[in-house]
């Protein structure tokens, strides 16, 4: 993080263990905001489309929403690069296992999930929040989490 550009990021948001760390390590003097709203990721990018920051720690998705694309569209273009030694993608969870309703859900979803059809679906939805550059350098590591989908899991059986 070059001290002459100021930036924004999301408070409290997993962006992958890369990103945490380098967050967690900056020095307090450092010119990254870390933004703390329930609208984290439209405050980030109106400071960019206000030139407050110069650049945004998002997800290339962020700027796709459909309230947030046209605005970019109509702003500058951002440039959209990948942040150095992140090469893994970000999981996310869906519920807590530890729960009535997070088993019951888990139980559901490892139930209906490993079909081809949902499989399919799964694609298509991922697919849909990444930008062409990102599909390529996760298909593989998308390839074997959807192989890992096709097989019911243990809690669902």
């Amino acid at each position: 993080m070059q001290s002459h550009l100021k930036g924004a990021g999301v408070a409290g948001r997993n962006d992958g263990e890369v990103v945490n760390a380098t967050l967690v390590r900056r020095p307090a003097s450092s010119a990254l905001t870390l933004v703390e709203s329930s609208s984290g990721c439209q405050c980030c990018i109106d400071m960019l489309l206000q030139r407050h920051v110069d650049y945004l720690i998002l997800f290339a998705a962020d700027l796709d929403e459909p309230n947030v694309a046209p605005r970019v569209r109509a702003s500058r273009p951002p440039l959209i690069l990948p942040i150095a030694g992140v090469d893994t993608m970000v999981r996310a969870g869906v519920v807590c296992s530890r729960t009535p309703w997070g088993l019951m859900a888990m139980r559901r979803l490892g139930a209906v999930l490993p079909t081809p059809a949902s499989t399919a679906a799964l694609c298509k939805a991922r697919d849909a929040l990444l930008v062409p550059a990102d599909r390529k350098r996760y298909a593989a590591e998308a390839q074997a989490v959807f192989m890992e989908r096709a097989r019911p899991t243990p809690v669902a059986r």
